[in-house]
């Protein structure tokens, strides 16, 4: 493809979009540090907010940096995309289940 063509464009576009989604999920991210700074002894063992705190903490940062990596190298942008929006899917299945929770028992 021509530099000028629309699927450079388009690239460009998707790639720039990437960078901001991950930059923005780092900067997130950030606000977590101060927990892998403290006792490792008051962190949550097992269940459901061990693993929300495992993810938080560790894997979603992992993802965004990946993403990052390959958006700013312009390498596998579909794959950089999809690391991407790992953490706003399942926030946004978090809503879900919380609102059909909701919805289910009432107030």
């Amino acid at each position: 493809m021509a530099p000028g063509s629309a699927q450079s464009t388009t690239g460009s576009w998707v790639r720039i979009v990437i960078l901001i989604v991950a930059s923005l999920e780092l900067m997130s991210a950030l606000t977590y540090l101060p927990l892998l700074l403290t006792s490792w002894a008051q962190l949550p063992k097992a269940g459901f907010i061990g693993l929300y705190l495992l993810l938080r903490v560790l894997i979603f940062p992992a993802l965004a940096a990946a993403a990052f990596v390959l958006a700013y190298r312009h390498q596998r942008l579909r794959l950089a995309a999809l690391l991407a929006t790992v953490q706003p899917a399942v926030f946004v299945f978090g809503l879900i289940v919380f609102y059909i929770a909701l919805a289910i028992h009432g107030v």
